[in-house]
């Protein structure tokens, strides 16, 4: 102090004059802060980057994200562009291939970045919880709010990066006319709106399931439910009530396609591909959408941030298990008939872990109370389109077996292609490997646990088809077809889900390679051979894909096998194809040779995973 005192008024001044800079530059740096969003991110954006742009897998993602858009395009050029005529035709064409071409772009991205928003982010924080890293992270400056918006703003990211490579397309294409830019501006809206939503349901997900599987099935069906399932229950109240009569028909459409950014999306393509079909007293409020999907996805992600801040707590102070958690423990050890912490094991250890120490109590309740949901909306649909008079329609069929095609083939590849990831994710792959397991037992044990998860869900297909035979709306022939059917595809795809399960290290990729594979082999090859086929003017290998599609071929089934069809047609038992009717020897050889082809190609798959059990253990 005396020292001080003692200097002169200049020491002073300066003294205070770099008190005040350094002052300033910390305003500066507070302001700056906010201003470049590091505040809401925090370090876990930036390590999210980082780790992104170092992993293979996302540079593969976009190969083959442009590989797919490319060659689905190109195809749709060649159907919409007649380029054997002459050049005036094809420019008068232009304009109308530039409609076709936008809207498969628009529609491609749309579905494709949803799929990979949900797959992507259905392991976000689970991760964190259960590798014992989201306590710590609680003890450090990072807030629960920077870790869910830096865990979601990094995958949606990447997502963005695969949007962006279509634009230099639709920026192109849009100088061929007819497509005007409030269609592009609205589909992309919607997109990265409807992104949004599906991101932070799957992340929110994730907070509660441990299984990315689960979290993957979880979004997928909530999903169905509020843009699918509510949309049916409401037109079959209209249609049942005839609210039609007494409302306008512009508002009963405003309050079905409104909320919905699928029928939404569906209607502003529709009003793009021919104004004036939507009717003239609708309009599509696309911003609307927006705003709402925006407001549902602010609330999943402030409901994110709760639920993280209080499961990072209770794992930093030392609560590992919640009251349900030890409930569940406690179930476990009274259905195994010990009150030790040793849990006996009967049978083959792994079919004892994949089938017995999975159902406990609780779970068996969910699963009950989900399958009476379930069927309970079932059949209310079938008593809907028997009020209607329509059970013997063939496009109702159609429909109920695409459905649960597709819901079966949903679980399959997503359970099937977690089998061994799961074990690699929770460090427990290389134990099960000391063990003195044989790698058959593995691969048997695993198979069989998949089989038997499966199962209830393709029950539904099997048992539609065999209830209508029974009742006389379908030939008894369709029910061994939908068999055959379905054993080799549930085989095929169980085969390929556990060999990518032995060949990645995590889940999200071994799940994005499975539906890769299968987008592969009944989409991307069959559009090869379609495009050498309009070139070549030879169609006969396109039509061969046409024999091997299980789509397809279950169209097939159900076109071909329903009564009133077969009595127009005096009851010849022919099979309608996409290239024309075939007789039944053809039909049941294409059925047989398919099943013989996929079969062997399931053991070589499961050979191959047999294989790489040992391969990369670490």
């Amino acid at each position: 102090m005396v020292m001080f005192r003692g200097q002169d008024a200049r020491d002073t001044i300066l003294f205070v004059r770099g008190s005040w800079k350094i002052m300033a530059e910390i305003v500066i740096d507070y302001i700056l802060c906010y201003l470049n969003f590091s505040w809401l991110t925090g370090p876990v954006f930036d390590k999210e980057l980082r780790v992104s742009s170092r992993r293979r897998r996302n540079y593969i993602l976009r190969f083959a994200y442009i590989s797919l858009l490319l060659t689905i395009l190109l195809l749709i050029w060649i159907l919409a562009v007649d380029y054997r005529g002459s050049n005036v035709l094809q420019v008068s064409r232009m304009a109308q291939a530039g409609k076709y071409i936008i809207t498969y772009i628009v529609w491609f991205q749309f579905c494709a970045a949803q799929i990979i928003a949900v797959v992507m982010l259905s392991n976000s924080i689970s991760d964190e919880i259960y590798h014992k890293t989201l306590g710590m992270l609680m003890t450090t400056p990072i807030t629960s709010m920077q870790i869910v918006i830096g865990k979601l703003l990094s995958k949606l990211l990447q997502l963005l990066l695969l949007l962006a490579i279509s634009m230099p397309l639709l920026a192109i294409v849009r100088m061929f006319g007819g497509v005007p830019w409030s269609f592009i501006t609205s589909s992309m809206c919607l997109t990265l709106t409807t992104v949004l939503l599906v991101s932070s349901l799957s992340l929110f997900y994730s907070i509660f399931f441990r299984r990315a599987y689960i979290v993957i099935i979880m979004t997928i069906l909530t999903l169905l439910v509020f843009f699918g399932l509510v949309p049916f229950i409401y037109v079959s109240i209209i249609t049942l009530t005839k609210l039609y009569n007494t409302v306008p028909e512009g508002t009963l459409l405003f309050i079905l396609i409104q909320p919905n950014p699928y029928l939404c999306f569906f209607a502003e393509t529709m009003t793009m591909m021919s104004p004036g079909s939507m009717g003239s007293s609708f309009f599509v409020l696309y911003k609307l959408n927006c705003i709402l999907m925006l407001i549902i996805s602010l609330l999943l992600i402030f409901l994110s941030i709760i639920m993280v801040r209080k499961v990072a707590l209770r794992q930093a102070t030392g609560q590992l298990f919640s009251s349900r958690q030890k409930e569940a423990i406690k179930e476990e050890l009274r259905v195994s008939g010990t009150n030790s912490s040793v849990i006996s094991v009967f049978g083959p250890p792994i079919l004892w872990k994949e089938l017995i120490l999975p159902l406990r109590r609780s779970v068996k309740i969910y699963r009950i109370i989900i399958a009476i949901l379930f069927l309970s909306v079932l059949f209310y649909s079938y008593w809907f389109f028997y009020k209607e008079e329509a059970l013997d329609d063939d496009d109702i069929h159609a429909i109920y077996a695409l459905v649960f095609m597709g819901l079966g083939a949903l679980f399959t590849i997503v359970i099937s292609s977690v089998s061994i990831t799961s074990e690699k994710e929770s460090r427990s792959w290389p134990l099960l490997l000391t063990s003195t397991l044989t790698d058959s037992q593995i691969v048997i044990g695993k198979l069989y646990g998949i089989l038997s998860r499966c199962l209830p869900v393709w029950l539904l297909l099997i048992g539609h088809v065999l209830s209508f035979t029974v009742i006389g709306f379908i030939h008894p022939v369709a029910v061994p077809l939908t068999i055959l059917l379905v054993v080799w595809f549930v085989f095929l795809i169980c085969s390929s889900g556990m060999y990518f399960s032995s060949i990645f290290k995590h889940t999200t990729t071994a799940v994005i390679m499975n539906f890769v594979f299968i987008v592969f082999i009944w989409g991307f090859i069959p559009l090869v051979f379609g495009i050498m086929g309009e070139f070549s003017g030879d169609r006969e290998v396109s039509n061969i894909c046409f024999f091997v599609n299980p789509f397809i071929q279950i169209l097939v089934i159900i076109f071909s096998t329903i009564i009133t069809r077969i009595h127009l047609r005096n009851g010849n038992m022919e099979y309608s194809w996409p290239n024309g009717w075939e007789s039944a020897d053809v039909s049941l050889f294409a059925f047989c040779i398919s099943f013989c082809i996929y079969m062997i190609l399931a053991l070589f798959l499961l050979w191959r995973a047999k294989k790489r059990l040992r391969s990369k253990i670490f």
